[in-house]
This record gives structure tokens, C-alpha cells and sequence, in this order.
């Protein structure tokens, strides 16, 4: 059974059936509209479906608006997306999606009265240039009448009304005046004249008028429109699709009274509206069995009302499935947010980390300089306790020796004696400690690594490294004396 959905008014008004008809060999929707009312995006929407640019599921026996203007908003980028990067084409386009809701109330035009698509423009008349669509009326001035013609003028709608309105206010003023016993200036007349005449001629022309289609105008719509064309028909405050077939023009039928008659085509052939009714083929369509309508009729409303639960179906698995994509996208954005964080921690970590190496550094030359500076003075200090025990076993050695002898050797040899065996030793002592702080120097700046041991050559006595660099004791006899006059005295000693 088909569940029972109560409609309220406001959305019965924004509710239309869908109807299936046939156009040229294939079955096609056309929006029928249950509310008396202009609503152009009906009569678009039909147009678009006719020309098979646009459809709606087979399932579906009714829409609502919002359903049509997403749809046709759509296509509107979709058919203009060449002219996209045109910053004007970009302008209307926004203007008109942005005043589409609008269209379920009406389209305001303001007519013109010398040709079919002679409209004031507008910026709401964009949607017809951007669908490529024209919309055009019969509401035009028969030229030959010259009376009418000259008042009229280009004049539009708009300023007819104007002046049939300032037409009633002169005739006000003067029965007030007529009233009170005065009259008017002649120039007042004059003017006043003018005013009322030019009035009553376009009162008389709207009159004769009222279903806003002339004979002149229709005769000029069978020439314009172009045989097959689609186009928007603006008549009697209503707009509706024209269709031209075999050089007649035809009015699609929405009312949904004709919803389940073979009624599609209303012959456009005369302008008081007693025209002739067509079905889908163009041919007059037989007349149904009054069983057979109202079998029709509740279908009807159990059809209507499973296209109503599918529509809500429809939407809220739509809403949800919004839904669910905003939550993946907050997801996403969430998980992008932060790879961006952890890439920038990473990259401030790669700049920090030579930084601190950097700072590491000098620190640690500066540490391998100290410790190079006390290992030369510990070499010093070596150094001069070696000194003072050679110097200490030589006095020793010189004075056995003497005891041996048991005699005093002559003046000044044994300052002589002594002074070369001292000398010999101090040079064997210096050039020790010079190849051992030529090592030193050569090992310091490759961080104190231990040195190598040399091959032994053989004959060649071994001899006894001390570290540091090449120094004098304080308590030497030739602390203060420079290499140069060292070497000069040796020879001296060595000649005598």
C-alpha cells in the first residue's frame, strides 16, 4: 500500500508533475504547473527537455523547484564553461544562478510593441542569452494604424501606464476645478489636452489588447520563428514553450488539468483564445470514457503520492551523502594539517641540528688545545728533571774519577774535560727532545692519536723518546745562549 503524505500548501506550490509525452520518436518529461502563475523556469525547463539537453529519471512523477533550478543551474555551467574565462561571461553567470530561486514568482519584462523579441533589457533576460534561448511575444503594434502608432510610439509597457496614469490625474485636477468654480489657463488647457488624448489612444490600445496578442503580432511570430525552433513565448502575464512544426506554431500544454489526457499541443491560430488542442502526433485526440478518466484519476493520486515518498527518499540519502563527504573532507583536511605540521618539525630539526654541531665544535677544539698545552708543560717539567739528574750523575762520575786519581788535575783541564763530556750529552739531549716534539707536532692536530713505532735500524743505538717541544733548563749553563753561538764554541773546544 502507498503511504499517506500530507502536503502542506507552501509545498504544494513548490511541487510539479512530471508528464511523459512523445517528441519526434522519443518519450520526453514536460513540468506541468498545478498553481496558476507565470513561473518562466517552468516553460525553460521544458525547452531544455525538448531539445533532449536535459531529463529526469523515469521514476520520477514529481519535482520540486529546487530540484529544477539545481538543474538548470548546472547546465548553465556546464554550456558556458568556453566562455568562463570571459570575466563578463563569469559576471552573468553569477547573477543569474544567484536570482534563479527567484523565477518560481515570476520575471519582471517590460514589453516594446515593433518586433517579437523587443524587450527593455534587464539583467533577470541574461538566463535566456546564456541558454541560447529566445524569448518572444505577439504584443505588437499594427503599423497602418497611424493614430496609435504616432502616441506609441518605441514607448514601452512601462510608459504607457505612466501616461494613462497622468491622464487620470489631469482629469482630477479639472473636476476639482470645475468644482470650486475656476478654469483653467489656455496653455494649461493645451497641455491638459495633449495629455488626455495621448491617455485615452493608449487606454483604447491596451484595451483592445488585453490577452497582450495582436493579430499583427501574431502574424509576425509565424514569420520569425524559425521551423523546429524552441523558444519561450511571453503571453498574457505567462510564459509558456512555443514550438514551430510544418509552419504552425504550437503552445505546450502544462495545465496540470490535462495531466492524464492526450492533450500536449495547443494550436496557436487565433488570439482570443479559441484555439485547437493536439496531442503528441499534432492531431486532434479522441475524447476518453468517463470509467476509463476516473480509473485514471486514482492512479492519479496514488502516483502522486509515491512520487512525493521517492522525492523525500531521494533527498535525504542526498543530504546524508553531503554529509558524509563533508566529514571526509574535514578528514582529510585534518590528516593534511598535520603532515604539513610534522614536515615542518622535521625541517626545522635539519637546520638546528649543524647549528648545534657547530657550537659543539669549537668547544671541542678548544678542549684538545688545552690538553695539548699541559702535555708540553709536562714535557718541560720532564725535561728538566732529566737535565738535573744527568747533570747530577756527571758531578758524581767527575768526582769518583778524581778520588781515583788521586790527584788534582791540572787548572782549567778539568773545567775543559768536564765542560765537553757536558756538552756532548746536552746536544744528544736536545736533539732527542727536538725529534720528539717534531712528533708531538705532527700528532696534535690528528686529535692526539698515538704515535707509531719506528723500525730499529740496525747498529743504530736505541734511544729513549721524551715528549714536548725543544726547551732549556733554567739551571743549564747555556739556558740563555742561542744556538748559533753554541755551535761556534763547540768548535772552538773541539780545536784545542
Amino acid at each position: 500500500p502507498v503511504p499517506c503524505v500530507q502536503m502542506s500548501e507552501t509545498d504544494e506550490a513548490k511541487t510539479y508533475r512530471v508528464k511523459r509525452i512523445g517528441f519526434r520518436g522519443r518519450s520526453v518529461p514536460i513540468i506541468c504547473q498545478n498553481v496558476n502563475g507565470p513561473c518562466p523556469l517552468i516553460a525553460i525547463c521544458n525547452v531544455l527537455f525538448l531539445r533532449g539537453v536535459l531529463n529526469i529519471h523515469q521514476d520520477y512523477n514529481m519535482v520540486t523547484f529546487d530540484y529544477l533550478s539545481n538543474i538548470v543551474s548546472d547546465y548553465l555551467v556546464d554550456a558556458n564553461i568556453v566562455g568562463q574565462d570571459n570575466q563578463n561571461v563569469q559576471c552573468n553567470l553569477n547573477d543569474v544562478i544567484e536570482f534563479m530561486p527567484t523565477l518560481q514568482y515570476g520575471l519582471d519584462v517590460n514589453v516594446k510593441f515593433h518586433s517579437i523579441t523587443d524587450f527593455e533589457f534587464t539583467q533577470n533576460q541574461l538566463v535566456f542569452d546564456l541558454l541560447n534561448m529566445r524569448l518572444v511575444h505577439g504584443w505588437l503594434l499594427d503599423e497602418q494604424d497611424e493614430a496609435t502608432t504616432k502616441v506609441v510610439g518605441k514607448l514601452s509597457y512601462n510608459h504607457l501606464v505612466e501616461c494613462i496614469i497622468k491622464m487620470r490625474d489631469v482629469e482630477d485636477q479639472r473636476e476639482k476645478l470645475t468644482a470650486h468654480g475656476k478654469e483653467e489657463t489656455p496653455e494649461q488647457k493645451e497641455a491638459n489636452d495633449k495629455i488626455i488624448h495621448e491617455g485615452v489612444v493608449i487606454d483604447n490600445f491596451l484595451q483592445a489588447s488585453a490577452g497582450q496578442l495582436t493579430y499583427h503580432g501574431l502574424q509576425k511570430l509565424h514569420e520569425d520563428v524559425r521551423e523546429l525552433e524552441l523558444c519561450v513565448l511571453f503571453r498574457n502575464n505567462h510564459f509558456s514553450t512555443l514550438f514551430k512544426n510544418q509552419g504552425e506554431l504550437y503552445s505546450l500544454v502544462t495545465d496540470v488539468g490535462y495531466m492524464n489526457e492526450a492533450v500536449v499541443w495547443e494550436k496557436l491560430c487565433e488570439i482570443d483564445g479559441d484555439n485547437i488542442f493536439v496531442n503528441s502526433d499534432f492531431v486532434i485526440p479522441r475524447p476518453k470514457p468517463p470509467a476509463e478518466a476516473r480509473e485514471v484519476s486514482e492512479q492519479e493520486a496514488a502516483d502522486r503520492l509515491m512520487a512525493l515518498q521517492l522525492m523525500q527518499e531521494d533527498q535525504m540519502a542526498a543530504e546524508a551523502a553531503a554529509a558524509q563527504q563533508q566529514q571526509q573532507y574535514a578528514t582529510q583536511q585534518q590528516l593534511a594539517a598535520e603532515q604539513q605540521y610534522a614536515s615542518q618539525q622535521q625541517q626545522q630539526q635539519q637546520h638546528t641540528q649543524p647549528a648545534r654541531q657547530q657550537q659543539q665544535q669549537p668547544q671541542s677544539n678548544r678542549q684538545l688545545a688545552q690538553q695539548a698545552q699541559q702535555q708540553r708543560q709536562q714535557a718541560a717539567q720532564q725535561q728538566q728533571q732529566y737535565i738535573a739528574q744527568q747533570q747530577a750523575r756527571h758531578a758524581a762520575m767527575q768526582q769518583q774519577q778524581q778520588q781515583q786519581a788521586g790527584q788534582r788535575p791540572p787548572p782549567g783541564a778539568d773545567d775543559m774535560q768536564v765542560t765537553d763530556e757536558q756538552r756532548r750529552q746536552q746536544q744528544l739531549i736536545l736533539e732527542q727532545i727536538q725529534r720528539a716534539n717534531s712528533r708531538g707536532a705532527q700528532q696534535a692536530p690528528a686529535q692526539q692519536q698515538p704515535p707509531k713505532p719506528q723500525a730499529k735500524q740496525p747498529g743504530q743505538r736505541p734511544k729513549t723518546p721524551i715528549p714536548g717541544r725543544l726547551g732549556y733548563s733554567a739551571n743549564s749553563p747555556h739556558a740563555n745562549v742561542p744556538l748559533q753561538q753554541k755551535q761556534k764554541k763547540e768548535k772552538t773546544c773541539a780545536i784545542m
